[in-house]
């Protein structure tokens, strides 16, 4: 430690050595902290589906996500605000409203369209998010956190789909 001292160069122990998590920022504990409820609902409902109690947890999660799809829209929505004059805005605010229209018609179908429109909408809000991503219109980190939030959002979609499709 002394020569890395002398050199100067930042001094090293082995607690300071292990890299045990990555720091996260703001955005991405809440995003990540976004999946508890999801994940609670989608475990719940492997011991309680079908049932009243089971039909209460999958509205739940059912509502669950489409809030959180129609704050994905959101974020889109911001984005675009930003690219230009009005009219060069249309289609791109235009696109940012589907997750939205998306989330509330899901309400409206039975619970496996539920969940096969849901898993659909994540994916495309992605692929939507990963373009705009790609042309630096995000921060660095934003693009690899959206494809863990994603592919752990439908991970507990396909529990419940799974779970439904038993019964």
């Amino acid at each position: 430690m002394r020569k890395r001292a002398a050199a100067g160069l930042p001094q090293k122990n082995f607690v300071s050595s292990m890299k045990i998590a990555p720091k996260l920022n703001a955005a991405q504990i809440l995003g990540y902290s976004g999946l508890i409820p999801l994940y609670v609902l989608a475990i719940s409902l492997v011991f309680v589906w079908p049932g009243e109690t089971g039909a209460k947890l999958l509205q739940a999660e059912v509502f669950y996500a489409a809030i959180i799809l129609s704050f994905l829209g959101g974020t889109r929505w911001g984005i675009a605000m930003r690219s230009g004059p009005d009219h060069q805005q249309i289609g791109g605010l235009f696109l940012t409203t589907l997750p939205a229209l998306i989330a509330w018609l899901v309400l409206f179908v039975g619970p496996v369209n539920q969940m096969l429109i849901l898993m659909a909408a994540f994916a495309l809000a992605f692929i939507g998010d990963r373009v705009v991503a790609r042309k630096g219109l995000m921060p660095d980190w934003y693009e690899h956190m959206r494809l863990t939030l994603t592919l752990l959002f439908e991970i507990a979609l396909a529990l419940t789909l799974v779970r439904i499709l038993a019964h």
